[in-house]
């Protein structure tokens, strides 16, 4: 906690921005334009509320933050370890190598969030609360939490549409009205046309399909649409530099077939989802003993659908790291013994976290980093844990 308010006291990156644009948004401004710190991506709601503190001094601020996002990211923590409560208790043993490893896996992750001021841990504890508020009978409640969700950042609308697959049909329409209903509030404080226009110029900024992040070249980036064009896109010559070409080109496909490509693969994926809802139903699987399963698969998805998910963003792994590790011990701690292909699957599962893990400047040095960014190895990863999640099943150790 030291080092991160005195991170906090001296260097602000992210959350500047946001403080910017939320003072921008007082004065009647463009919160969209002329941010000097970076372009702000987020709802007029976020900045109307980021109010309570922008105005402070902003070292104060970004510690008041810093603790609010400290609070989030232990309240996750909680949360990830209630959903397996109906799961078979793991031996004491194993109960504590859990816990490191969920550490080990999203301590850098969390760390970058905190010293950036990133508000992806806001998101996921948004998306995860919000799911286990459902999951316990509280539709309007976890509704409420996951609009909020939406109308910050629209990365938790892919988990609506798994309530909506799941049959949570009140709760996901309840999230619907609440959304229109955030949308509306910043009217109360710029008036109905200057809510109008800003929300014009953020739908512009964020949609997939915008032209800023169609295709993005942006190595740090782990979303398809950097991913697949990284691998398969002949960018123009003027937008890059000459090593960006290099090794990692399997193919070079034309624009338009890569658009097919880019699109079929998000729909392809949205699927999934409910292909994985239907898996559960079919073979009766209790709704409490799924759910980190089905809600980490959510996560991998909207990191891979939505453009422009950096490296912060992946705090959106750590449920399926969680739940991943929490398998494999569960297997370990009732003495049962691996399967070869399962052996094998879990060695190579915690090697691709371990490197995660590792993926710091500071810990193994820029040219190695940079090597990995390239190649885009977390985008690589996600899409590597959709399979590893459908592999290991929770029914595999849970009788129906």
């Amino acid at each position: 906690m030291v080092y991160l308010i005195g991170k906090a006291l001296v260097v602000g990156t992210d959350i500047n921005v946001y403080l910017y644009a939320s003072q921008q948004f007082f004065k009647g401004q463009n919160i969209y334009s002329d941010n000097p710190y970076n372009f702000y991506l987020y709802s007029p709601l976020f900045a109307a509320l980021l109010g309570l503190i922008s105005w402070m001094d902003w070292q104060a601020a970004r510690v008041i933050w810093l603790l609010f996002n400290v609070l989030l990211a232990y309240r996750s923590w909680v949360l990830l370890g209630l959903t397996f409560s109906a799961w078979p208790k793991l031996r004491p043993r194993f109960q504590s190598a859990y816990a490191w490893m969920l550490l080990l896996v999203s301590f850098g992750f969390l760390n970058h969030n905190f010293n950036l001021g990133q508000i992806s841990v806001l998101i996921l504890w948004l998306s995860l609360e919000a799911t286990w508020r459902v999951q316990r009978g509280q539709p309007i409640r976890g509704a409420a939490l996951l609009a909020l969700g939406i109308n910050i950042k629209i990365l938790p609308l892919l988990v609506g549409y798994y309530w909506l697959a799941k049959g949570r049909v009140r709760a996901s329409v309840y999230a619907g009205l609440f959304t229109a209903l955030t949308l509306l509030l910043p009217a109360m404080l710029i008036g109905w046309q200057g809510n109008l226009a800003l929300h014009e110029q953020w739908l512009t900024r964020i949609m997939p399909g915008g032209d800023n992040y169609v295709y993005e070249t942006t190595n740090g980036c782990q979303s398809l649409n950097c991913l697949l064009a990284a691998y398969f896109y002949d960018f123009p010559e003027a937008e890059l530099s000459a090593s960006y070409e290099a090794a990692r080109k399997i193919a070079r496909i034309s624009e338009p077939t890569l658009s097919l490509m880019l699109q079929g693969s998000r729909i392809a994926l949205a699927l999934s989802i409910l292909g994985l809802v239907v898996y559960s139903h079919r073979r009766r699987l209790p709704a409490d003993r799924v759910l980190l399963w089905e809600l980490a698969y959510v996560c991998l998805v909207t990191l891979l659908v939505f453009p422009h998910q950096m490296k912060y963003a992946m705090l959106y792994f750590v449920p399926a790291g969680a739940y991943v590790i929490r398998y494999y011990l569960t297997l370990l701690s009732s003495g049962e013994k691996l399967r070869a292909p399962e052996a094998t699957l879990g060695l190579f599962s915690a090697l691709l976290m371990l490197v995660l893990a590792l993926m710091g400047r500071d810990i193994v040095g820029d040219q190695i980093v940079n090597t990995l960014d390239y190649y885009h190895y977390m985008g690589l990863v996600n899409v590597l844990f959709l399979g590893v999640l459908w592999a290991c099943r929770p029914d595999r150790f849970i009788a129906e």
